[in-house]
């Protein structure tokens, strides 16, 4: 089917008439995420992204559903250490963690080397390659980077007019993601969970007068003892 226009959408619907048959339950917030429930409790849950699938349940679940489910055709099938998405997942014990180590060291600094005047507006060519920097700034900060969501936000307000000085402080937000080593850790959180969410808004603070807002949501357990971040 690869190279057909319909191809992932009539991909989408064989795989969603196999879930059903499991019994399976499709999200309302999100048509790429199902879950499955036993007298009122979740055993399982299972995201797809095109032909990727990612999923995770108790024993239940991996023996009526994951092995019925691989009656389709399945390639390459990885446990506890696996890239999905180009987010590098690790799994020991009750701890799970998140990086995107390979992909930060594809990042090229030298695509962002020239000299110039800091008020000098880029070149049409230098341009795309300036969105495409910040397009790899953003897709980090959505998996496992939120440490730079600041220095990207402001990035991404100059996607029109772009000026020498802003290339240069995209070569440093690089370099310094470089430097720096980062992961997001999951732990296992207490049956009971509340969802916690921090906000904060500054008015007027980016350049011609807009207002810029940012917000973390996380699920932790009412005893405090861990956190997850979701959002």
């Amino acid at each position: 089917m690869y190279g057909l226009k319909d191809a992932a959408l009539e991909w989408y619907k064989s795989l969603l008439e196999i879930i059903k048959e499991l019994g399976g339950l499709k999200s309302k917030l999100d048509p790429s995420i199902f879950y499955w429930k036993e007298e009122c409790e979740s055993i399982g849950i299972l995201c797809v992204h095109v032909d990727d699938i990612m999923y995770g349940g108790n024993k239940t679940f991996l023996s009526n559903i994951v092995k019925n489910l691989k009656r389709i055709k399945i390639g390459e099938t990885n446990e506890t250490n696996m890239i999905y998405l180009g987010v590098e997942i690790n799994q020991k014990g009750e701890e799970i963690k998140l990086n995107q180590r390979k992909f930060i060291r594809k990042l090229e600094e030298d695509r962002y080397d020239r000299k110039g005047n800091a008020e000098e507006d880029l070149k049409e060519e230098e341009m795309t390659t300036y969105r495409s920097g910040v397009g790899k700034l953003n897709w980090l900060v959505q998996q496992t980077r939120p440490d730079i969501a600041f220095e990207t936000s402001i990035l991404s307000t100059k996607n029109k007019q772009v000026k020498y000085k802003d290339l240069k402080k995209l070569k440093k937000t690089i370099r310094n993601i470089k430097e720096k080593d980062v992961e997001i850790i999951m732990r296992k959180l207490n049956d009971e969970t509340e969802i916690e969410i921090y906000t904060d808004a500054s008015f007027g603070n980016v350049e011609n007068g807009k207002t810029q807002i940012g917000y973390i949501i996380s699920l932790k357990d009412k005893k405090n003892e861990h956190k997850c971040i979701i959002q």
